[in-house]
């Protein structure tokens, strides 16, 4: 049986915390929602920098590193198959999807949370 995919995301952030919520309850066992700081996240992600690690959430699956908005549909296709399957479909609610990331990633920076410290 295949491992589920990984999203590491920032537990000291708000927005991160509540999309990680999110996560959870829709996709439950079909993702691990993991912070970035841990002995988990050490290891997936010791390619990034600490910089690159901080700045986004990072889905791992199959040995590979999505991050930030390209991460969103792969993320999708894991918990909802069938929506995924639409937004591969519709190019404008894969861009809509990707766009509303990059809006909550501004707000989550002026919150001050992107940073590794």
């Amino acid at each position: 049986m295949q491992e589920a995919p990984r999203l590491y995301y920032d537990a000291q952030c708000r927005i991160c915390s509540s999309f990680a919520r999110l996560v959870r309850i829709v996709g439950g066992r079909r993702v691990r929602v993991l912070p970035f700081r841990g002995p988990d996240a050490d290891r997936e992600l010791a390619a990034l920098s600490a910089e690159a690690r901080y700045d986004s959430m990072h889905l791992v699956s199959d040995g590979r590193v999505t991050s930030a908005a390209d991460a969103v549909v792969p993320l999708l296709a894991s918990i909802l198959p069938h929506v995924a399957k639409v937004v591969g479909a519709l190019p404008p609610a894969g861009r809509l999807l990707r766009w509303s990331y990059w809006r909550l990633y501004h707000v989550r920076a002026i919150q001050g949370c992107a940073t590794a410290g």
